[in-house]
């Protein structure tokens, strides 16, 4: 079974060395979702999203806080392809529904960008 996530890019913010908003995106088989007892479409997401990436020595450590980002349902899709999640991925690069999700996470958070990095 192949990866159904996908590195966008990570932007660096204020909050000090390895503290990032992640964007990445995924493919939902869709159903119910426990968290929010909400209806997910089957397709592709993208998500922003704060995180702490840590250097373990040997291996790296990724924690977050549950409900600080944002999901976004992009395409429909009745099947996972590979092909399809780089696309989605390569179009959300530098779109504006991914800058409006980073500024929403900021505000949210209250934490500022210092420059984007890719993934």
């Amino acid at each position: 079974m192949s990866n159904r996530h996908f590195p966008v890019k990570r932007v660096p913010t204020n909050q000090g060395e390895g503290h990032f908003i992640e964007v990445y995106v995924s493919y939902n088989k869709g159903g119910m979702s426990m968290a929010t007892y909400k209806q997910i479409p089957r397709g592709y997401s993208v998500h922003v999203q704060p995180v702490e990436i840590k250097d373990m020595g040997g291996y790296t450590s990724k924690s977050f806080i549950g409900f600080s980002g944002y999901r976004q349902d992009v395409e429909e899709a009745n099947r996972f392809s590979q092909k399809k999640l780089r696309e989605v991925a390569e179009r959300m690069k530098d779109s504006d529904l991914v800058q409006q999700m980073i500024d929403l996470v900021c505000e949210k958070q209250g934490i500022e960008v210092i420059e984007p990095v890719e993934a």
